[in-house]
């Protein structure tokens, strides 16, 4: 008999331990791509006078992987409503996981009326980038009063190459491209 508990009480935690790990698991909710919209976290703040940040986490990872290229868009319009043209001089784009820079760029295309910078989704060895990151817009002028800041975030998981330029409408492009592999948010935030 004492050899009997030998063997069952290790097959009784493995058991134990199984059931437990299946119930933890089959009880989170399944991201994908698609769905990922739902599940992200975006903030921006007005750092200065001249400098805006967006800050951007994922809830969840796409079980369906990563692939593709995100974009963070910025446009300032004016309290009449118009949009600003040229009201981004520059920025800064980082992605981290926990206390580490993974990717850093300073790559800012500017379109007639806003400013676009643009990330890899991928997941090299063990870093993931993509789900967590930065991106710091340097204002040509600061905010005047009743000025409001719109970000645009734009997911995508298929890989694509766009040609931005002054002319390119991003959303056109987009459609273009991968009409069915993106979708995007936005955020307003008015800080005078």
């Amino acid at each position: 008999m004492g050899n009997k508990i030998v063997l069952l009480l290790p097959l009784g935690v493995m058991l134990g331990l199984f059931i437990f790990g299946y119930a933890s698991l089959s009880g989170t909710d399944d991201v994908t791509n698609d769905t990922l919209q739902e599940a992200i976290t975006l903030e921006a703040e007005q750092l200065d006078d001249s400098h805006v940040n967006i800050k951007w986490q994922w809830g969840g990872f796409p079980q369906d992987g990563l692939a593709g290229v995100d974009y963070i868009k910025l446009l300032v319009i004016d309290a009449s409503g118009h949009e600003r043209a040229s009201a981004i001089s520059g920025g800064i784009l980082q992605l981290t996981q926990g206390d580490d820079t993974l990717f850093q760029s300073d790559d800012v295309k500017k379109t007639s009326n806003s400013a676009i910078m643009s990330f890899p989704n991928t997941m090299n060895d063990e870093a993931i980038l993509g789900p967590t990151g930065e991106a710091t817009f340097r204002l040509t002028n600061p905010l005047e009063e009743g000025e409001t800041v719109v970000i645009y975030y734009y997911h995508t998981w298929k890989e694509h190459e766009l040609p931005l330029s002054q002319e390119a409408s991003l959303d056109k492009a987009l459609e273009n491209e991968i009409s069915q592999h993106y979708w995007v948010t936005e955020i307003k935030r008015t800080f005078n």
